[in-house]
C-alpha cells in the first residue's frame, strides 16, 4: 500500500463514504477531517466589496482635480553592478584595542565590584549588630573613619591629592586663563 493510498483510506475512515470530488475539496482545506465545508452558493464577493457606503457622497469634493504625477528623471544613472555593493564585515582580529583602554575598563569594573562588595559587607555588619544602639554607633563610626576620605594614611592622602585630582595640561591652561581674567 503506497503513502497516498494509506492517506486516502484514513481520510475515508474519518470522513465516511464520499464522492471523489468531495474528497478532493476536503483534502484542499482540511488535513484529516471534514470540518471545513465549501459553500458553492456564496453570493457575496468582489462586487459587494467594491461598493461604496451611502455616506461617502458627503465627502466628495465637486470639481476636484488630481495633480498629474511628476516623473523623476535622474541626470545620471550609474550602471548597476553587484560588485560595487560590497558588504564589509568588520574584522576585529586586525583591530587591537589599546592596552591603556583595556586597563581603564578593567580598573573601572574592579572599582565597581569593590564598591558593591564593600556596601554588601557594611550592610551585613549593620544587620548583625546585637542592638539598634550598636548598629547606630557602628554606622556613625563607619561613615566618619572608613568611607571618607577614601585613603587612610597621610602618605596615601598625599598620593591621592597628587595624582587623582590632577588636571590635564590643557585643562590647567584653561583654568589659569579663567582665573587670571579680570571680569570687572
Amino acid at each position: 500500500m503506497s503513502t497516498r493510498e494509506s492517506i486516502s483510506s484514513r481520510k475515508s475512515l474519518v470522513v465516511g463514504v464520499r464522492s471523489t470530488q468531495e474528497q478532493a475539496a476536503i483534502a484542499r482545506y482540511s488535513r484529516w477531517t471534514a470540518s471545513v465545508t465549501i459553500d458553492e452558493n456564496f453570493t457575496s464577493g468582489f462586487p459587494d466589496m467594491s461598493r461604496r457606503h451611502e455616506k461617502d457622497k458627503q465627502h466628495i469634493v465637486p470639481g476636484y482635480q488630481d495633480l498629474p504625477e511628476v516623473k523623476y528623471d535622474p541626470k545620471f544613472t550609474p550602471p548597476y553592478c553587484d560588485d560595487l555593493e560590497v558588504f564589509i564585515d568588520p574584522n576585529f582580529a586586525t583591530f587591537r584595542v589599546p592596552l591603556y583602554v583595556r586597563c581603564l575598563e578593567r580598573y573601572g569594573q574592579a572599582k565597581r565590584r569593590y564598591n558593591r562588595q564593600l556596601n554588601r559587607e557594611v550592610k551585613k555588619l549593620i544587620e548583625n549588630q546585637p542592638t539598634a544602639d550598636c548598629a547606630w554607633q557602628f554606622v556613625r563610626t563607619m561613615s566618619y573613619t572608613t568611607l571618607w576620605p577614601p585613603l587612610h594614611t597621610r602618605e596615601e592622602l598625599k598620593l591621592f591629592e597628587k595624582g587623582f585630582c590632577k588636571l590635564s595640561p590643557a585643562e590647567k591652561r584653561h583654568y589659569d586663563k579663567i582665573m587670571n581674567t579680570n571680569f570687572t
